[in-house]
């Protein structure tokens, strides 16, 4: 038995009195586990596993489905309603997404400590979408996809940076886009934007602004990257694994 710092992502009804959870720890990365019982009107625990709350608990970290033995609910670090309404609505989008793209139990150095600043600073952003978009961008570091938006991803050239392709996964310079003659993007107006947005770190998030198209235009190009690097469309949702797949590996 261990004790973890956990982020819950999810939650589902398992079994009568059962909960099956989803949660994100720095030493193990994505684990599912049951939870006895929590669902009983006499548990003191009945309640207390929402979305993106802290909560520090005691694991059996097994193969397959692990087992929640007792935890702390550490709360949120806000109880305002509507910011509680923004975790759910937008923590739920990261959620889902973590689980389609890492697999269980395998440590992901920096995506805790992520997944902490998300919950903290989606409503000192001005709009929480930013938070959301900034997380998509780098969650696709952690998946092994390298999208280069520093240099031309053919020759490493600064300059003359003229075009963006999809087959490369990142950006052409005007000799290389000549050559290869696979390109997506050659909007100078959209190239400036990805370029941009791809040099925000967590320490200047906070006084971003983006505006209606420049944000319009990020959603729908990380939604094709994810498509073409990883078949998952972001505008579809699927949550979690299936109980049958999850009930194989116990």
């Amino acid at each position: 038995m261990e004790k973890l710092e956990t982020i819950i992502l999810a939650k589902k009804k398992y079994r009568e009195y059962d909960e099956l959870v989803w949660f994100f720890t720095e030493e193990y990365g994505l684990i599912s586990a049951i939870v006895r019982g929590v669902k009983k009107k006499t548990n003191p625990y009945r309640g207390q596993l929402t979305l993106f709350s802290f909560v520090t608990m005691d694991v059996i970290v097994k193969t397959g489905l692990s087992i929640i033995t007792a935890f702390e609910n550490q709360g949120y670090h806000t109880k305002d309603s509507q910011s509680m309404l923004n975790i759910f609505i937008y923590g739920s989008q990261i959620s889902e997404l973590i689980q389609r793209v890492l697999p269980e139990k395998e440590k992901v150095s920096g995506l805790f400590n992520m997944l902490v600043f998300f919950v903290e600073k989606l409503d000192k952003l001005s709009s929480p979408n930013i938070a959301v978009l900034f997380f998509q961008q780098r969650l696709l570091f952690y998946t092994g996809v390298q999208v280069n938006l520093a240099f031309c991803s053919i020759c490493h050239e600064k300059n003359d940076i003229i075009a963006f392709s999809n087959y490369y996964h990142g950006l052409l310079c005007l000799k290389c886009k000549a050559e290869v003659g696979m390109y997506d993007i050659t909007d100078i107006w959209k190239l400036k934007v990805l370029v941009a947005f791809s040099q925000i770190t967590l320490e200047k998030i906070e006084g971003l602004i983006l505006d209606e198209q420049e944000e319009a235009f990020l959603t729908a190009f990380w939604d094709e990257i994810y498509l073409e690097t990883l078949g998952i469309s972001l505008k579809s949702k699927k949550v979690g694994k299936s109980l049958k797949e999850m009930e194989q590996k116990k």
